[in-house]
């Protein structure tokens, strides 16, 4: 048989001149390569392309959690002379330990298949010396997503462990050339104007508490009518929990971790042994610096609102953490997203697990206060369309490079078809509404996805990435090609079609009659050319299909799942009153 060498990334892949003799373990490997020299050969598909082996990967991945967890917390509260509580330990790792253990997963179970059907492999060890030192939370899920380097060191880490326990018989070649780290440590800067604004905060926390502190989850508006409901000075004390970049010790100062376990299990073995590597310094030996510096907040409110601010900020988590189980605060989480669907990741329950009272968006639960409280990222704040406006906007979602964790969407280059669907679309258009076209991508994009862009469309006519909120107001019609909050966003404020591939995207069972109404209706498609038939028939009055009794009944009824209908509007206060007494 033939020997092939086993490519992982990027990196490796243009280190290899012969590409005949290549096994890709995914497409990712051409994310950096101009797509007019791609041939869909020899890569290995996603082991994720299949729902029900991911709902089953999802369990699997849970109950690792559970375990590691405990271990990992256990021997965090020795290392910090048991001075911070176990509990408080195991939620604080918790988000971090999911993306580490699905991150890892998904390599571990790709390398399983490719080495069960492919016997005569050969894998380049290329020199990483200088692997990533990770701060924090978002470090690690932003060079786990972005970094071809991390990836192949990831790669490189499971290989040898395979081979080193007899896992695997592939040949490791030893190579004296350095791959090109393209890790870059992101360094959290204040500005001058926020240091003054951090002063002035600081001095006001420390002579006036509150009674409620809203960190994130309300807009604007309704964070200044909450706060003066509460008798409060509406002030932002986000800026206290920005993250403390300049105390922190960037040399790794920690001694080898040793877990013992009785597991017999390689996988969590391996990520046991891997822990050195991989876990962030705030909770290691930059803790008690992060630790010091949330004593310094003075804030000491009875009740904390939050949404997504803690998620990815460990300095936040903390103290939210120790509000909590220290000093016996309330925490309300409010979620994050319009998440209704099957893949969706919900960090393994961790709001409802550590909050006193969780508020989702859709309304699902028997609990009266919450499906009746509007919600609070639209109340007061559901922008209006320009009349004039011929513009239209097709909106994709984040393209992620590398996999982390378990998602609904597409989950490699090739399933993706955002591009192929615009095309088709453009093309079936009529001319004088095509000239309206704008595409408008969430995140920037990778090499291979901006030159497909290119070959499809002008520059001029791609909007900066990330502006969906001011674009709105300037659209006559905006097209989504994902089911998630831009669509809720875009349906709110006028005429909007969903361009969407359902698989990828399978809802909430609770959910899909209300997907089914709206494709009856013409505002969800699977098909791009009869999206494109649609617009062409309707285009000339579109308000008039947009507010048909039909069209605005399966809207309406949809985003009544979503507690955004316009009649919450006045309720707001009364059931904030109920929320707040049953605390």
């Amino acid at each position: 048989m033939k020997k092939k060498y086993l490519i992982t990334t990027c990196l490796d892949y243009f280190k290899n001149k012969n590409k005949k003799s290549t096994l890709l373990a995914g497409d990712w490997c051409l994310r950096d390569t101009k797509s007019d020299k791609i041939i869909f050969k020899n890569i290995f598909p996603s082991i994720w392309n299949n729902i029900k082996i991911q709902r089953k990967d999802i369990k699997i991945q849970k109950k690792i959690h559970g375990r590691l967890c405990g271990l990992i917390s256990n021997y965090l509260f020795t290392y910090h002379n048991k001075k911070i509580p176990k509990k408080i330990l195991s939620y604080y790792i918790h988000v971090w330990l999911v993306y580490y253990i699905s991150f890892y997963f998904y390599k571990w179970k790709t390398l399983n298949k490719i080495f069960s059907k492919n016997s005569n492999l050969i894998f380049r060890d290329y020199k990483t010396s200088h692997n990533p030192n990770f701060n924090n939370t978002k470090d690690f899920y932003n060079t786990a997503f972005k970094s071809n380097f991390f990836n192949y060191v990831a790669f490189k880490r499971i290989i040898n462990f395979k081979k080193k326990n007899n896992l695997t018989k592939i040949n490791i070649i030893k190579k004296n050339e350095s791959l090109k780290n393209d890790y870059n440590e992101k360094k959290y800067q204040i500005s001058f104007k926020e240091n003054i604004i951090m002063r002035f905060i600081n001095f006001y926390q420390k002579i006036f508490n509150r009674k409620l502190l809203i960190l994130d989850g309300l807009n604007y508006k309704l964070n200044i009518l909450t706060n003066i409901k509460y008798f409060q000075i509406p002030i932002d004390f986000t800026i206290l929990f920005k993250w403390p970049d300049k105390l922190f010790k960037r040399k790794k100062n920690i001694r080898k971790i040793h877990i013992e376990t009785k597991t017999n299990d390689k996988f969590e073995k391996f990520l046991i042994q891997n822990l050195y590597n991989d876990i962030p310094s705030c909770f290691t030996f930059n803790f008690n610096l992060i630790d010091n510096q949330v004593n310094k907040i003075k804030l000491n409110p009875d009740k904390i609102i939050t949404s997504a601010m803690y998620i990815h900020n460990d300095f936040v988590k903390l103290w939210l953490l120790k509000k909590k189980f220290i000093n016996k605060k309330k925490l309300i989480f409010i979620e994050h997203g319009g998440g209704h669907h099957i893949l969706g990741i919900n960090w393994y329950n961790y709001q409802q697990l550590v909050g006193d009272i969780y508020i989702p968006w859709k309304n699902s639960s028997s609990d009266e206060i919450k499906n009746k409280i509007p919600n609070p990222k639209y109340l007061f704040n559901i922008k209006t369309r320009k009349k004039n406006s011929n513009k239209i906007i097709y909106v994709t979602s984040e393209i992620k490079d590398y996999v982390v964790h378990n998602r609904s969407g597409p989950m490699s280059i090739k399933e993706n078809n955002i591009f192929s669907n615009f095309d088709t679309l453009s093309n079936n258009l009529k001319k004088d509404i095509v000239k309206n076209l704008y595409f408008l991508t969430k995140s920037e994009l990778s090499t291979y996805f901006k030159d497909v862009l290119n070959n499809i469309l002008s520059s001029k006519k791609v909007l900066k990435p990330g502006t969906l909120n001011s674009e709105i107001p300037k659209s006559k019609l905006i097209i989504c090609t994902y089911p998630q909050t831009s669509f809720i966003d875009s349906l709110l404020t006028g005429p909007t079609i969903l361009l969407y591939n359902s698989k990828q995207w399978p809802p909430d069972n609770d959910m899909k009659k209300f997907y089914n109404d709206l494709k009856k209706n013409k505002i969800a498609f699977e098909d791009p050319v009869s999206a494109a038939k649609h617009i062409n028939s309707n285009w000339n009055n579109l308000n008039a299909w947009w507010n048909k009794e039909n069209v605005k009944k399966s809207r309406m009824n949809y985003l009544k799942k979503f507690n955004v209908a316009p009649n919450r509007n006045n309720s707001f206060f009364y059931y904030l009153n109920k929320l707040n007494s049953s605390l």
